[in-house]
């Protein structure tokens, strides 16, 4: 995942509310209340007022549940509660049977009803965020390469630069320079010295053939580009002239439109002289 997600859902509270009446057979006209319905009067047995709180946004509600019965044959359950109908679902269950009947039914009552638990689950919609998943830094070819290679003797090399060492992996240098790669073919040599260019230049040049870019260049650009022809290395000349042309100034312009000359550069030798003379080109 690349970011994190905002999901919603439905969450349902199972029996949020619960009334339980225990000697439902003793309920008779007798001791029932009367309460005006469907423009008739109907025996009303009624819950207290039930309170109940949200675990998840702390939000309250109340309702109370409600019998009614036209003769005490059949009997019927009208709910109370504060919120839609989408809010609620509403069952009962009879004398602890997990069968669950559905409270918008006309049910008889009988004297088997001993006792009749009301229950009213809570539905709600739910927002939340699910960050996004933590992956492991990915590593770049070379470093993989660079892993399984690091016990292999066969492909390792040493770059030697006056009293400087750098080691590497021959596959990197073959698979950049065809200097190194026609020189792997002719000897079975594991190192070679480099002595006219300064050990930050050797490194960098390692470094590029390595990663195929250098993360400081730091004014090596034209050295680069030297280096890079001397080993013939084309990416890492291109990879120079692109440095020179985005970090060219008043100071450097002419060394590199010099270095273009001298290597026969056209289209960067034309830039320079852009750069360097704009009101005459």
């Amino acid at each position: 995942m690349s970011s994190n997600a905002a999901l919603t859902q439905l969450v349902t509270h199972k029996k949020f509310f619960k009334w339980t009446i225990p000697n439902f057979n003793e309920f008779d006209v007798l001791n029932m209340k009367e309460e005006l319905l469907w423009n008739d009067y109907h025996y009303v047995i009624e819950s207290p007022l039930m309170t109940a709180i949200d675990p998840y946004d702390s939000k309250q509600y109340t309702g109370t549940f409600k019998i009614y019965s036209l003769n005490r044959q059949t009997f019927i359950y009208r709910p109370d509660f504060e919120g839609s109908p989408e809010t609620w679902h509403f069952y009962f269950t009879i004398n602890d049977d997990p069968k669950e009947f559905s409270t918008n039914i006309i049910f008889p009552w009988t004297d088997d009803i001993k006792k009749l638990t009301i229950y009213a689950d809570l539905i709600v919609h739910r927002s939340f965020f699910v960050q996004s998943f933590a992956k492991k830094p990915q590593k770049n070819l070379a470093n993989r390469l660079t892993e399984i290679w690091k016990n292999d003797s066969s492909v390792k090399y040493t770059i030697k630069c006056g009293d400087t060492s750098f080691d590497t992996y021959k596959p990197f240098l073959a698979a950049n320079s065809f200097f190194f790669k026609d020189m792997f073919e002719s000897t079975t040599e594991n190192f070679v010295e480099i002595n006219e260019f300064e050990v930050e230049t050797v490194q960098k040049m390692i470094e590029f053939c390595e990663t195929d870019n250098i993360k400081d260049v730091n004014g090596c650009e034209s050295d680069l580009f030297k280096i890079a022809h001397k080993f013939q290395i084309p990416d890492l000349m291109e990879f120079a002239v692109e440095k020179m042309s985005e970090n060219a100034n008043t100071s450097n312009i002419f060394g590199y439109l010099q270095l273009a000359i001298n290597y026969k550069l056209k289209d960067f030798e034309e830039w320079c002289m852009k750069f360097a003379f704009p009101s005459k080109v």
